[in-house]
C-alpha cells in the first residue's frame, strides 16, 4: 500500500497535463477535457466506493479513487488528442 499515494500524484498529474494540452487546442479541446475529466471523477467515485463496500479502509478507498479518476481521464485525453490529430493530418 505504501505505492498508493505515489501512483495517485501521477495519476492526478498526467490528467492535469494532458488535459491541459487538450484544452490549448481551443474551445473543443476545452470542452473535450471539461468532459473527459467530469468522466475521470465518476469512475473514481465508483471506484472508490466499490472498494469501501467490498472493506477497503477509508483512505486506500480514497486513493484508489483518486488513482481511477487520473488514470481514466488520462486515457481518455490521450485518445482524444490521438483522434484529433488523425483528423487533421487526415490518417484514418
Amino acid at each position: 500500500m505504501f505505492f498508493l499515494p505515489v501512483l495517485a500524484v501521477i495519476a492526478e498529474t498526467a490528467a492535469t497535463v494532458t488535459g491541459t494540452a487538450l484544452a490549448a487546442a481551443g474551445p473543443v479541446g476545452a470542452a473535450v477535457a471539461s468532459g473527459t475529466a467530469a468522466i475521470g471523477g465518476i469512475a473514481g467515485t465508483a471506484t472508490a466506493g466499490a472498494a469501501a463496500t467490498v472493506g477497503i479502509e477509508a483512505a486506500a478507498a480514497s486513493t484508489l479513487g483518486t488513482i481511477a479518476a487520473g488514470s481514466t481521464t488520462t486515457a481518455l485525453n490521450v485518445g482524444a488528442a490521438e483522434v484529433g490529430m488523425s483528423i487533421v493530418s487526415g490518417d484514418d
